[in-house]
């Protein structure tokens, strides 16, 4: 459906969809029959589970950084269960020069927070791994773009940045090393929240741009 919001808006632009493998190990057939049919699937080993959100963020970095550069000044990563507003991001970006869409980053920006050390919490972060209470400003949630000089900088620092449990912090730790500030991104509705019929939301579940493209 993301394939379909996509190329029913005013813009060219090529998608890649990230995937790893499920447990067992082998591609699933109707994967097989996607790749075959739209040849827009990037497959990677790691077994594609939630705790490997960071492995797949930095695969998708590092495709990026070896296969993508010279294609365009910024790259936008999107979760598949939501869409986005290509107009009105091309409204967002063209403010900014050339150099800044290329060493930046953009996003809804998410403060400082607490680490988590309860063990039973999905981002549970050991003090060995992370010892500080609080974790560094990151782009939260289903989208944020990044530009290709940044991205560069980012697939050689995931070499040498301990995994995070929560993909996301993960990047603003590189960030932070890098000394890099997120640009914002406006109009960001996040995973849960429901938008209203008459919203213009940069990014929002799938299903309003579903229902306001009018896609069957």
């Amino acid at each position: 459906m993301l394939r379909k919001v996509i190329r029913r808006q005013d813009a060219r632009v090529r998608v890649l969809f990230s995937l790893g493998l499920p447990a067992n190990g082998q591609i699933p057939p109707d994967i097989l029959k996607e790749i075959s049919q739209f040849d827009d699937l990037l497959i990677a080993t790691y077994t594609d589970t939630y705790q490997n959100l960071t492995l797949k963020t930095i695969v998708n970095l590092r495709f990026v950084h070896y296969n993508c550069l010279h294609s365009s000044p910024s790259f936008v990563f999107l979760d598949d269960d939501h869409g986005i507003n290509l107009t009105q991001l091309h409204c967002v970006l063209s403010k900014y020069s050339v150099s800044e869409l290329r060493g930046g980053i953009f996003g809804a920006i998410y403060p400082r927070s607490r680490v988590m050390r309860r063990v039973q919490h999905r981002w549970f972060t050991p003090i060995a791994d992370y010892p500080f209470p609080l974790f560094p400003a990151y782009a939260n949630g289903p989208c944020y773009v990044i530009g290709a000089d940044l991205i560069r900088k980012l697939s050689i620092a995931s070499a040498f940045t301990r995994p995070l449990p929560n993909e996301d912090v993960y990047v603003g730790m590189m960030l932070l090393k890098l000394g890099v500030d997120i640009h914002p991104l406006p109009n960001i509705l996040l995973h849960k929240r429901l938008e209203a019929t008459n919203a213009s939301p940069l990014v929002a579940v799938l299903k309003h741009f579903v229902r306001v493209l009018n896609i069957k």
